[in-house]
């Protein structure tokens, strides 16, 4: 009686194996084929390689609109609190520190609220924003392309003295000089808030999202340069020009380099280079 029962126990033992694999292979396809809420993940949707999709192109503007929105909150209520808290005092006029605060708090806010968005994305913000340190190769290009950039724009300035705002900015500067709090921030706010949340913005987060949408990469540069440029009103038309080509510097830097900090430090080296001028003008 043993051998029989033995072959009979194998037996089973293969059917049962038979229905789980038929059992697996259903589900499989039941999964590719209807995907219901039951065999939903509840994991982010990844793309291509297990990565989380970025942002498309307009819950990328979304984002970005809502953080200028929030921006603008956070000034309103910062103002609001010195109404409340300074009840008797008069309201203090415009100056160029509050200016410089006023911007601080404005770019530090809108970098935040992206930071945040990544976040939701599925993304460590590190990533999406692609902060990671560039190769040296890298580095050099880009110090080679600003160089190339500042001698092209100071020959052609010559020649169209229009595109020279060397006036604007020497008023910037000297308005700065009224204080020495006034003045450091100044450096604080052109040669690194600034290089970092407009980094972070363009190059990292739209930049991001809308070079894996339709309009793709050189779009997104040329797209990115255009706001980037837009934004900085002080500025005559072809003062935005040069603003303009410095953007798809920016943009090219962090395109080849996969890199946002090289965008940075290169923005940041500029700013400096072009406040220093100023400052042994002034």
């Amino acid at each position: 009686m043993g051998l029989p029962t033995l072959k009979l126990q194998t037996s089973f033992r293969v059917f049962a194996s038979n229905v789980r694999g038929l059992k697996e292979q259903t589900v499989s396809v039941a999964k590719a084929t209807y995907p219901v809420s039951g065999f939903q993940s509840q994991e982010p949707s990844t793309a291509v390689g297990g990565r989380p999709r970025a942002w498309g192109f307009w819950a990328s503007l979304a984002w970005f609109g809502a953080a200028v929105v929030a921006a603008f909150m956070a000034l309103f209520l910062c103002v609001f609190w010195w109404v409340i808290t300074h009840p008797r005092v008069p309201a203090p006029p415009a100056t160029p520190t509050l200016e410089y605060l006023s911007a601080t708090i404005f770019m530090m806010m809108v970098a935040l609220v992206l930071a945040v968005a990544a976040r939701r994305a599925g993304w460590k913000a590190r990533d999406y924003l692609a902060l990671v340190l560039p190769k040296l190769h890298h580095v050099l290009s880009g110090c080679a392309l600003l160089v190339a950039f500042w001698v092209f724009y100071t020959a052609l300035a010559d020649v169209f003295p229009s595109l020279d705002q060397s006036e604007v900015t020497t008023r910037e500067y000297a308005a700065a000089m009224s204080s020495v709090t006034g003045l450091l921030l100044y450096w604080f706010t052109t040669v690194v808030m600034y290089p970092v949340a407009e980094e972070i913005i363009f190059r990292g987060f739209l930049f991001r999202g809308w070079s894996e949408s339709r309009i793709g990469a050189v779009g997104t540069l040329i797209l990115t340069s255009l706001i980037f440029a837009s934004l900085h009103a002080q500025y005559n038309l072809p003062g935005k020009v040069e603003i303009f080509g410095l953007g798809l510097l920016f943009g090219l830097a962090r395109w080849r380099s996969g890199s946002t900090l090289l965008a940075i430090l290169m923005h940041a080296a500029w700013n400096v280079a072009v406040t220093a001028t100023m400052a042994s003008s002034v």
